[in-house]
């Protein structure tokens, strides 16, 4: 009951007050524009003022001001009617966006109550008797002056006064220009002599001894009668009157609207709160109310129970992850995270002390490989130079640690009863029960043995390896691999096993105290099983306090100093820099005894925090459009991205991406949906550059074609790779060599002009490890523009992922009209490059660059694409291809006293803007103070070497 009487009270009759204030002013509004002598009047003063900015003003002040008025007003009455109707016929959550209107009104009306309020004031504060004489003499009665004589005549008459015309400038005045005025003026009483001038009421019955105006008008007479006396004083005192006046009107304003505001706003927040507290309700009676004779009906479902949404307090076994690390041959590392970048980030910590790292990525599932994932179902498939089809995290450990992992680097449950049964059926347990305990348990441990030996980078032995556990502690598919680590830690003690937990310590939007619960239970559900966390790292969106890390301390039994908060950061190359300002490599020294004797381990991060402070603070922007066919999910694209972030930061440039559906710009689309085909089109349109990413199937392969036929025709820059390529190949055909049934026979097998067919490695019988994987050699035919951009070498090896290619025996044709195959395989079989003449960039790859793409070191497709986009292509080309030493080289040992003021620069930064003071001003003030104390020729970006 009381619900509806807000509903039908409260919010209309709120609103009925602000439409009434929106009509007040209309009202006041007109009124002011209807005063013509306040209008000339302000005409007059304003001239009077020599040096004020409200003499550049065309018209009257006053008449901006009713302008202002009447708009705040009229604005102010709609937005309140439509508030009216909304809140009668319409759900009171919409409300809420229509209060945004109701507060921007509220400040434009409070902004013009001031200017009313505080301008006659000022005006006050600077008239003065002298500015005004001066200002009358000089202008009244001039010829083309004559809006200022009728206002200074109005001014007058209004203010009974007359003390500043003479008789000569009787021939200008309003009096004698009659044409000027809207009627005619009657001349003061205090401007003529009187005969009955000593009788006190002679200004009810005048009567002038003067026969004429201009008699009266005689410089002699002023100042002779009693009410001639301080003209200019009364107009300043009547816009004191007035300052007064403006004051209390805007007040009661400001006042009513802050009021009907604050009901509108309690009203909603009560009804939202009944509304909440109702649908809670129900939710318990719905999860209470059924049972089995009501839900089902001979055995079959019949109507359910409406399931409601309800936010409740996740469960205390949420999402977790581990980290363990272990030493010499033996070292180990499990690490299941929300952020995968942790577990790279203590590699990258340790190989930038001088110790080799390697690492592991353990997948619970039950799949032999990722091969077969939907992209929907984990992201991208990441391929390594074995040809092993992977978990998208070794991408990551590749990027940041670069190092070359291999297919064994990659744990899953499948590998590991796969293993296990080959080996029972081979007679290898002689006749044992297997179990998983200890069967499949030590071939876990086995096998992390046998991997963390074999080198990643060159032939030096790994000292650490780091291992990430996938899952959630406490699931079914992990408890095997959890159980081989306790036995693990058993047997090669506890100097050479570390385990890091990474667990969320979320804060609630309505508290904003971080919660500790899920980290305890995880942590205690983790010593249960047999581990105890060395380290937590707890993500968090801000900081925690250290009252909080005492807590998790309390309860999770590791030390303060062992809970070390990873809040959100700016990007993800902070992330070393971050753990490594708590001191993550000290303990790890200590607790590993890996006798790290680097004196200053911070200078080892150097490239890192350049890259991270480049990345932070780039002001230009290019606009890359993906066409995809799995935009829908990020991770389905990781490499392409990161690829794309490491050319655009080499450039300088920031990388803006917009994800375009494939099947968006197909024309059947413009039919289904125009709304999706038109922004999808206006998306491609706006873009800097395009790139087709590779991918399966029939779906949106006529959107990457179109795609292909306009970057062509509008010589936009373009990277087709992998299907991208052949979509590429398949566009030409068509258009340029009239081929319109040229098709993938992917697509259609019975196509007439099969551009792109399938290779005969290809089984049809089986997809999974079928396809054309790992890394393979390019040789260039030709002297191209992707051939410079690799360094002018003669072959190149990259990894390769794909079914099709294209048909040898259309390659003459299309040279022909000028789309190059500048790129083929060792055989000379199968085409790896594509190339289109006269174009700024048109580049095509049936490999995937994105794979070997790194921070330091970005993938020379993607930066010729990043360079063409911004137009900067020719002139690096021009230069030799050559970047800084900085992204040339890695070898180098850079020791100097620039990288401990490059750090103190990134330590100044992050602390003003964890206290909320930061500003642009003061942050670019500690950059550029860094930068004039750096070396010259140590400090320039990239940007410079690859200006025109």
């Amino acid at each position: 009951m009381r619900e509806n009487i807000h509903n039908i009270y409260c919010l209309p009759s709120a609103f009925n007050v602000y439409t009434t204030c929106g009509v007040g002013l209309l009202a006041a509004g007109f009124y002011v524009l209807a005063d013509g002598p306040r209008i000339l009047l302000s005409r007059l003063i304003i001239s009077s003022l020599d040096n004020s900015p409200l003499t550049l003003l065309p018209q009257p002040f006053f008449f901006y001001v009713a302008l202002g008025i009447i708009g705040a007003g009229l604005v102010a009455s709609i937005a309140s009617a439509l508030g009216i109707e909304l809140s009668k016929i319409t759900s009171h959550s919409n409300l809420l966006q229509y209060f945004l209107i109701v507060i921007i009104l509220l400040f434009f009306e409070f902004a013009i109550c001031l200017i009313i309020t505080m301008w006659p004031q000022c005006l006050g504060l600077t008239l003065n008797v002298t500015a005004m004489v001066k200002t009358l003499q000089g202008y009244y009665g001039i010829p083309g002056e004559e809006q200022f004589t009728a206002a200074m005549d109005l001014a007058q008459v209004k203010f009974e006064c007359c003390g500043i015309n003479t008789s000569i400038n009787y021939d200008t005045s309003l009096w004698k220009l009659q044409g000027l005025g809207k009627k005619e003026l009657t001349v003061p009483l205090t401007c003529c002599h009187l005969q009955n001038k000593d009788d006190k009421w002679a200004y009810l019955d005048p009567k002038p001894i003067n026969t004429t105006l201009c008699q009266a008008l005689l410089l002699q007479d002023h100042g002779k009668h009693r009410f001639t006396d301080s003209c200019v004083d009364k107009i300043e005192q009547w816009y004191r009157e007035q300052y007064v006046y403006f004051l209390g009107a805007g007040i009661l304003i400001a006042l009513v609207e802050f009021a009907v505001l604050l009901s509108i706003i309690l009203s909603c927040t009560r009804i939202h709160k009944n509304k909440a507290k109702k649908k809670t309700l129900e939710e318990i009676e719905v999860q209470h109310e059924p049972t089995i004779t009501n839900i089902y009906h001979d055995g079959f479902p019949t109507t359910l129970p409406e399931i409601r949404e309800v936010y409740v307090q996740p469960p205390p076994t949420n999402k977790r992850k581990q980290v363990h690390s272990f030493k010499p041959n033996m070292q180990h590392n499990n690490s299941y995270s929300l952020n995968r970048v942790i577990a790279s980030s203590f590699g990258t910590l340790l190989d930038c002390v001088g110790i080799p790292v390697t690492s592991i990525k353990i997948d619970p599932y039950i799949n032999i490989d990722a091969g077969t994932f939907s992209p929907y179902e984990h992201g991208e498939v990441y391929v390594l130079d074995d040809g092993g089809e992977v978990d998208l995290d070794l991408g990551n450990y590749e990027r940041f640690l670069d190092v070359t992992l291999h297919r064994d680097n990659n744990i899953t449950t499948g590998k590991i009863y796969k293993q296990v049964i080959e080996k029972e059926r081979e007679g290898s347990y002689l006749g044992k029960t297997v179990q998983v305990v200890p069967h499949i348990t030590d071939a876990v441990q086995e096998w992390i043995e046998r991997v963390a030996k074999q080198p990643v980078k060159g032939n030096v032995m790994p000292q650490v390896c780091i291992v990430e556990l996938g899952g959630t502690i406490g699931d079914i598919e992990g408890m095997p691999f959890v159980e081989a680590f306790r036995q693990f830690q058993f047997r090669v003690k506890r100097e050479n096993f570390c385990v890091a937990h990474v667990s969320l310590v979320p804060s609630p939007r309505a508290t904003g105290e971080p919660k500790t619960k899920p980290t305890q239970a995880s942590v205690r559900e983790l010593r249960g099983l047999g581990l105890s966390p060395d380290l937590i790292m707890c993500r968090s969106e801000k900081i925690i306090g250290q009252d909080v890390k005492e807590k998790i301390s309390n309860f999770c039994h590791v030390a303060p100093e062992q809970v070390i908060c990873i809040q959100d950061l700016p990007s993800i190359y902070h992330v070393p820099l971050l753990m490594e300002q708590n001191g993550v490599i000290d303990f790890l020294n200590e607790r590993l005894q890996l006798n790290i004797k680097v004196p200053r381990p911070n200078r080892s991060l150097c490239k890192w925090r350049d890259l991270a402070r480049r990345a932070e603070y780039l002001n230009k922007e290019v606009k890359i459009a993906l066409v995809g066919k799995y935009t829908k999910l990020e991770d389905a694209y990781a490499s392409v991205i990161k690829a794309l972030q490491h050319a655009s930061i080499t450039v300088g440039y920031r990388l803006n991406l917009i994800f375009i559906e494939a099947c968006h710009l197909e024309r059947n689309t413009k039919t289904e949906n125009p709304q999706l085909y038109y922004e999808a089109w206006q998306q491609l349109s706006a873009s800097d550059g395009i790139i087709v990413p590779g991918g399966f199937g029939q779906r949106g392969i006529e959107g990457k074609i179109r795609a292909c036929q306009w970057s062509r025709e509008k010589k936009k820059p373009f990277l087709g790779i992998c299907l991208g390529l052949q979509a590429a190949v398949i566009e030409f055909s068509r258009n340029v060599l009239k081929l319109d049934n040229a098709n993938s026979t992917e697509v259609n097998p019975k196509t007439e002009h099969p551009v792109i067919v399938d290779m005969p490695e290809h089984h049809p019988g089986q997809m999974g490890g079928t396809m054309r994987l790992g890394k393979r050699t390019t040789i260039f035919r030709y002297d191209s523009v992707i051939r410079k951009l690799y360094g002018n070498v003669d072959s190149v090896d990259e990894r390769h992922r794909h079914r099709y290619e294209v048909n040898p025996d259309f390659v003459p044709a299309l040279e022909k009209e000028g789309l190059m195959f500048v790129g083929h395989d060792a055989e000379l079989h199968r085409m790896e490059v594509i190339e289109l003449k006269n174009h700024p960039y048109y580049v095509g790859t049936q490999y995937h660059p994105e794979y070997l793409s790194r921070p330091l070191k970005p993938s020379p497709p993607f930066l010729g694409l990043i360079l063409a986009s911004v137009g900067r292509l020719q002139s690096f080309l021009n230069q030799g291809c050559k970047l800084t030493p900085r992204h040339s080289s890695d070898d180098s040992d850079i020791a100097s006293d620039d990288d401990d003021n490059s750090q103190n620069m990134i330590v100044k930064i992050e602390k003003l803007k964890l206290n909320g003071t930061a500003t642009l001003h003061e942050i670019n003030g500690t950059v550029d103070r860094s930068a004039s104390r750096a070396k010259s020729g140590t400090s320039s970006d990239t940007s410079s070497d690859l200006a025109n």
